[in-house]
C-alpha cells in the first residue's frame, strides 16, 4: 500500500544527486531547509499520477534547482542576479539581461539550471489533459 505522503532526506537526496554529496559544503540543516522550500514547489503529496519514487525524484530536482541558484547568487559576493547576462558596463555600473526566451518566466526560471529543466521535463511526462473512461457521448446518453 502506497503512503499518502513521500520522505525526502538529505541522504536520500545525496543518493539521488550526487554533486550535493559534499557534507561540509552542503550540511544536512541546508539540505533539510532546501527540501522543504523545494515541498513548497512541489508537493509531497503521493498523489496519482507522479507516485513515490518519481515524487521523490521530482522533490530532490526542485531542491537542488533552489541550491544551485543560491550557489550562484553567492559566487564573488553577487547577491541578486541570477540568468543570462545580455550585457554589463564598468563605469556608473550598468548590467542588463536577456529576455526569457520560454513561453513564461516560471520555464524561464526552471531553465537557470540542468535540474530545473529535467524537472520540467519529469513534470511534463506526468502532466496529461485527463481521463479516459471508455465509452463515447453517443453511447452514454442511449
Amino acid at each position: 500500500m502506497t503512503q499518502d505522503t513521500v520522505t525526502v532526506t538529505p541522504a536520500i537526496m545525496r543518493e539521488r544527486i550526487p554533486a550535493f554529496s559534499d557534507t561540509t559544503k552542503y550540511p544536512d540543516a541546508l539540505l533539510e531547509n532546501m527540501i522543504e522550500t523545494a515541498i513548497c514547489y512541489v508537493t509531497d503529496k503521493n498523489r496519482w499520477p507522479m507516485r513515490d519514487k518519481y515524487r521523490v525524484q521530482a522533490i530532490c530536482l526542485m531542491a537542488a534547482h533552489l541550491l544551485t541558484l543560491r550557489d550562484r547568487m553567492n559566487q564573488n559576493g553577487n547577491a541578486g542576479t541570477v540568468g543570462a547576462v545580455a550585457g554589463a558596463s564598468v563605469g556608473n555600473v550598468s548590467i542588463s539581461m536577456v529576455q526569457p526566451p520560454n513561453q513564461s518566466q516560471y520555464e524561464y526560471w526552471m531553465n537557470l539550471t540542468g535540474y530545473g529543466s529535467e524537472l520540467l521535463r519529469l513534470l511534463a511526462i506526468f502532466a496529461n489533459g485527463g481521463l479516459y473512461w471508455g465509452g463515447s457521448y453517443e453511447t452514454v446518453l442511449r
